[in-house]
């Protein structure tokens, strides 16, 4: 069963957070994960819950070239995106991932489930 939040992120609110978001600046990004990473060891795999076209995940990938970036994401355009970057990431909502793996960074940045 689909949420009615859920069906807006799938739709066209969704679809326009693609492209209002889509800009190729990712300093604030690098920024923030440059502080966290410095503070950790052994960081091989990372997680996002509610990864939309990647742009997390793609500062991350710069800044630790080798890290495994995964995710799931519930608009199709936007996992293809993502997908299409090199993430692995998993169209579905977060209530029917089919994710079983671990990983040693799980993170959701402005994911809000009402």
């Amino acid at each position: 069963m689909t949420t009615e939040q859920e069906e807006f992120w799938k739709g066209y609110f969704g679809d326009e957070y693609i492209q209002r978001n889509s800009n190729n600046n990712l300093g604030s990004q690098l920024n923030l994960f440059g502080k966290i990473f410095s503070k950790t060891v052994n960081v091989g795999s990372v997680y996002e819950i509610g990864t939309n076209i990647g742009r997390n995940l793609d500062s991350i990938k710069l800044l630790k070239e080798n890290i495994s970036c995964n995710g799931v994401e519930i608009n199709k355009d936007a996992s293809d995106i993502a997908i299409s970057k090199g993430h692995g990431v998993e169209n579905n909502s977060i209530f029917e991932t089919n994710e079983s793996r671990k990983f040693d960074f799980v993170l959701q940045a402005a994911f809000l489930y009402i």
